[in-house]
This record gives structure tokens, C-alpha cells and sequence, in this order.
């Protein structure tokens, strides 16, 4: 008769258990997975007890009273720990339910309560106080739809698990495919960098090569005395310097273009930065025969580098001088949005091809190669404009020309989050 309190003891103990892992109460509420553990462990105890008492030994130190007191006493605490144990469970499927709305937790909530009501009529009927049912066969039935009812919970359960595992192996893997294809797209990036280095570089080095084999030629023709072989000599050395040079922009163009920019951002007056770039440019404007028109509003700070938004608006400057070689109007607009800042510049040149207003602020690709053009001032720009957390787009100017458009956004109030 022992195993029957033991069996029963160790059965609420595994559902505490099974329930405890089905509503993850962990996470629900630790003051109620704690209760639930303690209580477990409790029913664990209680069954070893009882499976280990001997009544023989039990009655032969105290007698048959001290046997009943034993026995009674173990049955109070096996109802309480019943009791305890039914009212933790119902508790938590209740709060499960309220708090996370899942079905699963509904269902076991209700498939708990049909089994209680089963117990419930059953020991009413065992008291007499119900005799128009039969309350074991009652019990039964409950049990009966109590498992079947969470049977189907936990195998949505199980379903619901593989579906969230299921989902994250597909975000790790696309997270994997977008890591793979923009390592690819850097690798890409870099290669074209590198051919274009190769190639801007290896032009002017080749001019300069050549003219230092030329001047070596003239100055050995002019310690023998051969006449005009000064003028020869100087016409190669101005060939070596001009393809020194162009290399040197090239290079610090790339340098420009590379650069991490580790100042620190602070609160820039835009107004004034393009103010200075466009005085420092006044003379090559009207040297190239370019009229400014300046529309600058009263403009709210930018968060930004110092020197870096300067040399965005020479390059975009330059830019637009190249694309009027004949002269023409540079007109330079500002104003501010609820965002950001908003700067364009539109020149009256022959403007950019819809097909090449991608490629324009790709590093080395220019149109005007045969003019000096390095292809890496956009690049530059576009670099630097970024770093800011902006944005920087080609379009049709207004009746011809191409207008160069750059977004920042505006420095947050000291103390905004």
C-alpha cells in the first residue's frame, strides 16, 4: 500500500516538473518557478519517505498509536503538497495566459481545469455528497481529456520551436549570404581601385620617364656642345615635372579618398564653409569665366569635421568648373529642412548622363580624362558626405548642366539623446 501515496507523490512531483517546462515559467515569473521548484523537490522527499518508512519498525518503537500519528501526519502533508502544488500550477497557467496570450498556455489551463473538476466531483462523490454521477469514472474521463488536450498543446509547442528554429538558421545563413556578398563587393571595390591607380599612375609616370631619358640625352648633348640642345633639355624637364605632378594629385587625391577622418565631430556652421571654399575659388571661377549666383539662407549647425565639409565643397566646386570649360554660371543654393541641410550646386555645362550618374562618384571614372580630370573629386566627396551620415545625388539642372545635391543632417541640441 506504500507505492500508491509514492506513486502519487512522485506524479504531481513530474508534473510540476512537465509544467514548469511548458509554461517556462524561468522566464514568466521567478517567484512562481521557485514555488514550483521547492514544491517538486518537496514531493520528491516525501516519496522517498514513505517508500523507505517500514510501519513494522515504526510500530515496534512507538506502537499501533504512533503508527496512525505517522501515517495521518504523512497524509496532511501529502494533501497539503497536493493542494499547494494544483493551486501553484493554476496560477501560473492563469498568469501564462494573461501575460503572454499564448493558446498553448490556454489550453493547458483548461485541460488542468477539466482535471481538477474530475478530481473535484470524484471526491464528492467518495464523501457522499454527489450520487448521481459516478465520480471515479468522472476522474477518469478528465485525466482522459486533460492528456489528450495537452498532448496537442505540446506538440504546437514542439511545432512552434522548429518554426523559430527554422527561422533563425534562415537569418543566420542570410546574414551569412549579405557578410559573403559584401566581402565580395569590397573585393571588387578594391580591385577596380587598384587598376585604377595602376592605370592613372602609370600614364603620367611613363611621361616622366620618358622625359628623364630625354633631358639625360640633352644634358650629355650639351657638355658636348651641341647647339640648342638647352631648349631641348628644358622642354623634356618641363615633360618630367608635369607627370611628377600629375602623379602627386593623384596621389593625394587617393589619399583624400582613403582617409578615416578621426577628428572629432562638433557643431559647424555650413554657411561659413562654403563661403570660405567659394572665396578661396573666386579667382579660378573668373579665370574660367564662371558668374556665381550665391542663395544661402540662415542656416541651423551640422555635425561634422573640421576641414572635411570645406574640402567636400572644393571638390564639388572644381567639379563644376571642369564642366564649364568655356565659362558659364556656377549657382549655389542652401536651406534648411526639418532634418537636415540641404546644399546643391548647378552648373551650365553639358551635364551627366542618366546612365553615368552612378558611375560619376566612382573612384577614377571621369569623362574629362583628356582635361586633367582624375575621376576621384566626386569620389571624395561622396566618401567624406557619408562619414557625416549624409548624402550626396546628380541631377538635371535647371535648363541644362547638372546639379550636385548634398544632404546632412542638422547637429542634435546639446544633451538630446
Amino acid at each position: 500500500m506504500r507505492s500508491v501515496p509514492a506513486l502519487e507523490l512522485l506524479s504531481v512531483s513530474a508534473g510540476l516538473a512537465f509544467a514548469r517546462a511548458f509554461l517556462d515559467t524561468r522566464r514568466l515569473s521567478w517567484r512562481l518557478d521557485a514555488a514550483m521548484r521547492v514544491l517538486a523537490i518537496a514531493g520528491l522527499v516525501l516519496s522517498a519517505a514513505w517508500t523507505i518508512a517500514d510501519p513494522r519498525a515504526m510500530a515496534a518503537l512507538g506502537g499501533n498509536d504512533f503508527l496512525d500519528l505517522a501515517i495521518r501526519i504523512t497524509s496532511v502533508v501529502g494533501g497539503v503538497h497536493l493542494l499547494a502544488s494544483i493551486g501553484v500550477i493554476t496560477v501560473a497557467a492563469a498568469v501564462a495566459t494573461v501575460r503572454t496570450g499564448s493558446t498553448n498556455a490556454r489550453v493547458f489551463l483548461f485541460a488542468w481545469l477539466v482535471l481538477l473538476a474530475g478530481t473535484a466531483m470524484a471526491a464528492l462523490e467518495a464523501l457522499g455528497l454527489l450520487t448521481s454521477l459516478d465520480g471515479f469514472v468522472v476522474m477518469k474521463l478528465g485525466s482522459g481529456l486533460e492528456a489528450v488536450l495537452l498532448s496537442l498543446a505540446l506538440a504546437s509547442r514542439i511545432n512552434a520551436l522548429t518554426r523559430d528554429r527554422e527561422r533563425a538558421q534562415r537569418e543566420v545563413l542570410d546574414a551569412h549570404t549579405r557578410l559573403l556578398a559584401a566581402n565580395t563587393a569590397r573585393s571588387e571595390a578594391l580591385r577596380r581601385l587598384v587598376s585604377g591607380v595602376a592605370h592613372e599612375v602609370g600614364n603620367p609616370l611613363n611621361f616622366a620617364r620618358g622625359g628623364a631619358e630625354e633631358l639625360a640625352a640633352q644634358l650629355d648633348a650639351i657638355e658636348r656642345g651641341v647647339p640648342g640642345a638647352d631648349s631641348f633639355a628644358r622642354r623634356a624637364h618641363k615633360l618630367v615635372a608635369a607627370g611628377l605632378a600629375r602623379i602627386v594629385l593623384i596621389l593625394d587625391n587617393l589619399r583624400a579618398y582613403l582617409a578615416v577622418g578621426d577628428a572629432e565631430a562638433v557643431p559647424t556652421d555650413l554657411a561659413h564653409e562654403i563661403d570660405q571654399a567659394l572665396e578661396l575659388t573666386g579667382e579660378r571661377l573668373t579665370a574660367a569665366g564662371v558668374r556665381l549666383e550665391k542663395q544661402i539662407a540662415t542656416l541651423p549647425p551640422v555635425q561634422a569635421r573640421p576641414g572635411q565639409l570645406h574640402q567636400v565643397m572644393l571638390n564639388l566646386i572644381a567639379n563644376a568648373v571642369e564642366a564649364m570649360p568655356g565659362g558659364g554660371t556656377l549657382r549655389v543654393v542652401a536651406r534648411a529642412g526639418e532634418r537636415e541641410v540641404e546644399v546643391s550646386m548647378t552648373d551650365t555645362g553639358s551635364g551627366v548622363d542618366v546612365a553615368d550618374r552612378e558611375k560619376v562618384f566612382e573612384p577614377f571614372f571621369t569623362t574629362r580624362a583628356e582635361t586633367g580630370g582624375t575621376g576621384l573629386g566626386l569620389a571624395v566627396a561622396r566618401e567624406l558626405v557619408m562619414k557625416h551620415g549624409g548624402a550626396i545625388r546628380v541631377e538635371d539642372g535647371d535648363g541644362g548642366g547638372a546639379r550636385f545635391v548634398v544632404s546632412l543632417p542638422r547637429a542634435q541640441p546639446s544633451g538630446a539623446p
